[in-house]
C-alpha cells in the first residue's frame, strides 16, 4: 500500500488462497464447510499425490469469486499525484 497506493483485497484473497493450497500438500484443509483431504500422502515408504486429488479440479476448492477485484474491489488510498511527489521525493533522497 505505501509503494503503490493500492489496499488489494484480490492480492489479499490470492494469498490467503495459496496458503490453504500449500497447506493442503500434506494436510488436510477445512474451506467453507468442506474438509479436504491431502494432495500429498504416504503409502507404506513412499510419498504418493492421492489419486482421487490428482485431476483437473484440483484448483477448484482454491478460487472463487473474492480473487475478482470487480467482486472484491481495492481500495485506492493515495492519488496518482501524491504517489509521483513522493516517489520524486524520495529518489531526491
Amino acid at each position: 500500500m505505501l509503494t503503490t497506493g493500492v489496499y488489494s483485497n484480490g492480492d489479499l484473497a490470492g494469498n490467503y488462497a495459496g496458503f490453504k493450497f500449500y497447506l493442503d500438500t500434506f494436510h488436510e484443509v477445512k474451506i467453507g464447510d468442506e474438509i479436504i483431504p491431502p494432495i500429498i500422502r504416504r503409502e507404506g515408504t513412499r510419498w504418493i499425490v492421492d489419486p482421487d486429488r490428482d485431476t483437473p479440479e484440483l484448483l477448484k476448492p482454491f478460487t472463487s469469486e473474492h480473487l475478482d477485484e470487480a467482486y472484491n474491489p481495492s481500495l485506492h488510498v493515495f492519488s496518482v499525484e501524491l504517489l509521483r511527489k513522493r516517489l520524486r521525493d524520495m529518489c531526491a533522497s
